[in-house]
């Protein structure tokens, strides 16, 4: 666990990737990560305990939503995720929650 967070603290964006943010010490990284100045970026098929910790909450299925942040264009995919609140996949709805 030491290494994570010793990863974390050097992170400027932080994936959490299809988990239920249920399970510590795991879980505690996603806070750890912002409290250290990453940009949290979640992605998964439904909310967790964390979705409204996180920077972007990327709904959908990580296999559809990972290629996009390797393609060329992927800087701007980025940038405008990141703009957002949510992005939902299935229904392709964006809109930034308060």
């Amino acid at each position: 666990m030491k290494e994570a967070e010793h990863a974390v603290l050097s992170a400027e964006v932080f994936l959490v990737i299809g988990t239920s943010a249920a399970v510590y010490p795991a879980a505690g990284l996603i806070p750890f990560a912002r409290q250290a100045g990453a940009r949290a970026i979640e992605i998964n098929t439904k909310e967790t305990p964390f979705t409204n910790m996180v920077d972007c909450a990327l709904c959908g299925q990580a296999g559809d939503l990972l290629p996009k942040l390797l393609e060329p264009a992927a800087p701007n995919v980025l940038r405008a995720w990141l703009n957002l609140r949510v992005y939902d996949l299935s229904t392709d709805r964006q809109h930034r929650e308060t």
